[in-house]
Order: C-alpha cells, then structure tokens, then sequence
C-alpha cells in the first residue's frame, strides 16, 4: 500500500488491484513481489528506484520491478495497477 492517505481503489479481482493515487508529498510505495505499472495521469514528479530518478509526466508509464522499494516525490495523480 503506499504510504498516503490520497488513493482511491478504482478496480480490484482476483487477478488485478487499481488503484489512483494523489502524490503531493514524498510518498513512498512498498517493495512488492510481483510488477507494478505506474502512469501518471496528471502533474508532474519524479520516481526514485534503485538510486536512479526518472522524471515524470503526464502520460508516462513505467513499470516498476518487484521487490523495490520506490519513492515519488512531486505533485502528480498516478494510477497504480498490481497483479
């Protein structure tokens, strides 16, 4: 789960969680044991993983490996989806 309390779970099933975050703030997203798919959906920030940052913007996708643990920072809407 990403540490804030700005999300709002749009779909889950058995095989897929969705979820639409507002980042305003450092927020960090736990390391999990299968991909992650970022997209930003509004604004603009950067994600740190594994020490490396990468801008983001409206319209980026990314996909995030297992088991890191990731930090955004800026101000943006991402929707998060998860196996």
């Amino acid at each position: 789960e990403p540490q804030t309390d700005r999300k709002t779970l749009l779909a889950a099933c058995p095989q897929f969680r969705v979820e639409r975050v507002e980042v305003s703030e450092k927020t960090t997203f736990p390391a999990k044991q299968g991909i992650l798919h970022l997209l930003c959906i509004g604004g603009t920030g950067t994600l740190i993983c594994n020490g490396i940052s990468y801008p983001v913007l409206r319209g980026n996708s990314y996909l995030l490996p297992p088991d890191a643990d990731i930090l955004a920072d800026g101000t943006m809407t991402v929707l998060l989806s998860e196996p």
